[in-house]
This record gives structure tokens, C-alpha cells and sequence, in this order.
């Protein structure tokens, strides 16, 4: 593989982002499958407190009326911190608001593993080597040739 002399920009696209085929992007793929994971944990998260939400909004919504006419109730519907069901949807909100990012830094992960990847079978493709390997036995000696191409 040719190089430029020490301080000499590359030209324009001839970057090769697996470092001279000694990257594979293994990194990036890893990173890239973790943070979609934890993004679709987020979603699956939010998802369900949506739903949990529904649930305690319908359930409240639907308590028994004692014969004073005052609604019977329920620790499950009321807080210390405020309205139960507004704490489930803020819940999922913010869920899904830190789920955003972390797949869109997923896609970006994923894009530069696979342009390091593909830079890396390029490398490797170009990587032409020759070794010889002389060797000697008591019986005799010879040369084992490895080419590589």
C-alpha cells in the first residue's frame, strides 16, 4: 500500500478508514447493536406506560359512587407527586424522547462499521504478499513459498 510522506494530506476520498486493513469495524458494529437494543428497550418501555396510563385513566374514571354521591376512593389513583396518570405519561414521554437519539447514533454507528468494513475487504483485497521461508532438516533442506493474493 502506498502512503504519503509524513505531513502530506491524503487527496479528496482516498481516505481508508480501516487504517490500512488492520480495523474491521468490529467496534462500531458492537456499539451500533447496543445502543439499538437500548433504544428499542426505550420504546418497549414507553410503550407499555402509554398503555399502563389508558388503563388507570379508564380504571379512575370508572370508580363506584357511594349513596352521598361522592366517588369512593382509590390510593391507586391519587399520588403524593401529583396525578398518577399524567406521572405514567410523562414517563413514556421522556422514554421515547431519549429513544430518538440513541437510534439515530445506532444508524450512525452502523454506517461507519460498514464503510470500515468495506474498506478493511478492500485492503486485504489489494494486500499482495510474498514470503519465502527457507528451511533445513537433517534430511535435507527447501524453500516453502506463501503467497497470499
Amino acid at each position: 500500500m502506498i502512503t504519503p510522506e509524513q505531513g502530506e494530506p491524503l487527496p479528496e476520498g482516498s481516505r481508508d478508514l480501516s487504517r490500512g486493513g488492520r480495523e474491521r469495524g468490529v467496534l462500531e458494529f458492537t456499539l451500533a447493536g447496543v445502543t439499538a437494543a437500548t433504544s428499542a428497550t426505550l420504546i418497549t418501555f414507553g410503550a407499555v406506560g402509554v398503555h399502563r396510563a389508558r388503563e388507570l385513566r379508564a380504571y379512575c374514571d370508572d370508580l363506584p359512587i357511594d349513596e352521598q354521591g361522592l366517588v369512593i376512593d382509590d390510593p391507586v389513583c391519587r399520588s403524593f407527586t401529583g396525578d398518577p396518570v399524567v406521572n405514567q405519561l410523562v414517563s413514556a414521554g421522556l422514554s421515547f424522547f431519549f429513544a430518538a437519539p440513541m437510534g439515530v447514533a445506532s444508524a450512525f454507528l452502523l454506517r461507519r462499521g460498514l464503510r470500515i468494513h468495506r474498506d478493511y475487504k478492500r485492503a486485504r483485497a489489494t494486500d499482495l504478499t510474498f514470503r519465502p521461508a527457507p528451511y533445513l532438516t537433517p534430511r535435507g533442506g527447501g524453500l516453502t513459498l506463501t503467497l497470499r493474493f
